[in-house]
Formats: structure tokens, C-alpha cells, sequence
């Protein structure tokens, strides 16, 4: 976006300046004289190939896409302003400039203390943060008309637009209830059927059972194979001395 301003009297800034919203930049002129002194303010969407240009035999259409509305930047650019002159897409008859005698108005003109030359050196203020990419002066020339003319270009903050890589696979994630400190393993006890652990429990004592009952019966059984050796021996002693004797 480019803002123009023609018909100056006087320039604050130059060629390549920065300038900020609401910094004085000019004052009201006359366009060498072949004007009553006004602010003639447009914003162009583009650079255009000559600034001391105009839109002589555009279409209403052509103007409107080449030149945004300047009138929400008035109250910035001229505070207390009265609208003088020719408005924004206004027919307006330039015939005294051995021009065409009409054409579309692509911006505005501005004054605010009437007509004549009461507005002559009124500050004008820059509607944008920008740079001054135009600064011309044509002297006494005739050049249609534009006097000390300037052009801003308009500076917008770019925004950075970062996009971050996201992991398709994520580690799970543990949530917490609030105003927890820590957070404590409860073991789970699995119980047994009662039926089946009587079972087992029987089976042990039956064993058991068992056990004792071998433990006790072993001495007995050696016992009796004892008495029953000796009683042999005895015997066997008892025919060997019988027959001796004989």
C-alpha cells in the first residue's frame, strides 16, 4: 500500500526516511498556484510506473482496483479537516489542464478551514508507519498540477508463521489428580475358592497323616523280624546240643 500526497508547500521528511503514524511530513500548497491550497491524498495498491501520474480516461472500475478508499484515514492525515473539492471515485473536470475534461477522482481533497487559500501551510500527518519511497519537487513547472508531491510506502508487520513437527507416536501420558504428593501401589489380594482350598487342605493332612502312620508302624515291623531271628538262633543252639549229647 502506498500513500500519495500532492500540492505541498513544504516537506519534513525525505527520500528513504522512515516515518511514523501521526509524524508531521508536509504542509498544505497550491500546486504552483493553479489550485486554491488543499491536500490532494490517494492510496495507490501498487507502484506505479510514473507518481506524477494520474487516471485521465480510466473507467470507475479501473480506479477502484488500483486505488484503495483513502477517506478512513482522513481524521490522521488532516484532524478537523473539511472535505473541499473532489471525493473519492468522484467525476471531476479537469478541462483547465488541456485534458480530458473529466475523469474519476482517485482520492480525496483536503482543507480544513474553507476555500481560497486559508488551508495555505496547514500541516498534513502521515497515516502509517512507512518509508518516503517519492520526493519531488517540480519547481514552477507545469506538471499537471502536483506541486511538491510525496509518496509513502506503507510498512506492515509480517507475521512469522513457524509450524512445529509433531511426534505421530507419544509416550503415554500419566494424569494426576490435584493435590496429590505421591502416588502409592495397592496390592490386589486374588482370593480362592473356599471348596477348593478345603480340598488342598485335606490332601495335606492325609499326607501328613500318612506319614505318621509310616513312621510309627517302621519300628514295630523291625522289632518283631528281631524276636523272630532270635527265637531261630535259640532253636538252632538247642538241635545242635541235643545232638552232641548223643
Amino acid at each position: 500500500m502506498y500513500h500519495r500526497f500532492g500540492h505541498a508547500q513544504a516537506h519534513f521528511v525525505k527520500l528513504g526516511d522512515k516515518v511514523k503514524k501521526g509524524q508531521k511530513i508536509l504542509t498544505v500548497g497550491t500546486g504552483n498556484g493553479q489550485w486554491s491550497a488543499h491536500c490532494h491524498y490517494d492510496c495507490p495498491q501498487r507502484k506505479l510506473n510514473s507518481w506524477t501520474s494520474y487516471v485521465f480516461g480510466w473507467t470507475s472500475s479501473e480506479v477502484k482496483g488500483s486505488y484503495a478508499d483513502p477517506t478512513k484515514n482522513i481524521k490522521t492525515v488532516m484532524p478537523g479537516y473539511d472535505h473541499m473539492g473532489y471525493g473519492y471515485l468522484q467525476s471531476a473536470n479537469y478541462g483547465t489542464l488541456k485534458a480530458p475534461k473529466w475523469c474519476y477522482h482517485p482520492g480525496v481533497d483536503l482543507n480544513g478551514k474553507g476555500a481560497g487559500n486559508a488551508d495555505l501551510g496547514a500541516p498534513i500527518y502521515s497515516p502509517c508507519d512507512g518509508v518516503v519511497v517519492y520526493d519531488f519537487d517540480d519547481g514552477k513547472a507545469l506538471d499537471g498540477g502536483w506541486g511538491r508531491l510525496l509518496v509513502i510506502e506503507e510498512t506492515v508487520a509480517k507475521v512469522i508463521e513457524t509450524t512445529a513437527k509433531v511426534k505421530t507416536e507419544q509416550a503415554p501420558q500419566i494424569t494426576i489428580a490435584p493435590n496429590v504428593d505421591e502416588i502409592v501401589a495397592i496390592p490386589v489380594r486374588v482370593e480362592q475358592p473356599a471348596a477348593k482350598v478345603d480340598v488342598i487342605e485335606q490332601q495335606v493332612e492325609e499326607i501328613r497323616q500318612a506319614e505318621e502312620v509310616q513312621t510309627e508302624t517302621a519300628p514295630a515291623e523291625n522289632n518283631i523280624l528281631q524276636i523272630v531271628f532270635n527265637l531261630v538262633g535259640d532253636l538252632i543252639i538247642k538241635i545242635i546240643n541235643i545232638w552232641k549229647k548223643r
